[in-house]
């Protein structure tokens, strides 16, 4: 419920408040005045405008200092998704780096692949579980970003048995050592296995629409589906997102590292 502060409909431009924190809120004029009002603080000097008045606690400062956290903190979907791609770039530069390393993650790829098969932990068949090279992802793809999260994850537990093998080879020298075993300790947090799911989640589907869209033969009713499907996904993801990637990170951490 508003309350109008005044009848009259004329004011003093001098008179109405610089500082954002101090104005009345315009609902609170009389109706008759509210546009002029608008107008007058259109009008007045900019350099008024910019010059905050109040205390530390003021409404104006508190605004600020909450716009500012909020596009500064580590957890900003932009700040995380290059965070984790410049991660997962370096581990797939460093496991690639030579021919003899690359070697090196097909055979221990191989070696998991077959043991997981003698114990009936994965299914056989062609085209199935046969990732045994780390895709690089492009500069502008996303799909090469997608493609680069998914290889990973399938070579997960190969890729940190290859950087403990640099760590603890001796002809590797003291960066090379150093760089293994930071990478190592990263990929096996908690944080990089939570932003890996959710990050090859939300490309998988931008992905999928992305080939969709683009497909020749692709008409209007299954764009408006697509756009549906799209929207249904985004909200299953406000409701179910921390604490489903929150268990799949634990139950993939532990599988991996078991």
């Amino acid at each position: 419920m508003t309350r109008e502060i005044s009848n009259e409909t004329d004011f003093d431009v001098a008179q109405l408040p610089t500082d954002p924190g101090l104005r009345i809120p315009i609902l609170d004029y009389n109706v008759n005045i509210r546009d002029q009002v608008r107008r007058a603080y259109m009008q007045k000097d900019k350099k008024r405008l910019n010059t905050h008045v109040g205390g530390h606690d003021s409404a104006h400062n508190q605004a600020r200092m909450k716009c500012k956290a909020l596009m500064n903190q580590d957890q900003h979907i932009q700040s995380v998704f290059f965070k984790q791609s410049k991660q997962v770039g370096d581990v797939i530069n460093t496991v690639g780096a030579s021919t003899k390393r690359c070697d090196l993650l097909r055979e221990k790829q191989s070696d998991i692949i077959i043991e997981a098969l003698e114990k009936c932990e994965i299914l056989s068949g062609q085209g199935l579980n046969q990732e045994t090279t780390l895709q690089r992802s492009g500069d502008t793809r996303w799909g090469s970003h997608y493609n680069s999260l998914v290889s990973l994850l399938a070579m997960f537990s190969a890729v940190s048995d290859v950087l403990e093998m640099i760590f603890e080879d001796e002809s590797s020298t003291c960066d090379q050592r150093c760089d293994a075993t930071n990478l190592l300790e990263s990929i096996q947090s908690f944080d990089f296995a939570f932003n890996l799911h959710l990050m090859r989640s939300v490309l998988g589907i931008s992905n999928e629409l992305s080939k969709a869209l683009q497909r020749k033969d692709q008409d209007i009713v299954n764009s408006n589906a697509i756009g549906e499907d799209v929207q249904t996904l985004t909200a299953n993801y406000e409701r179910q997102c921390v604490e489903f990637f929150f268990r799949r990170s634990i139950f993939f951490l532990s599988a991996a590292l078991h």
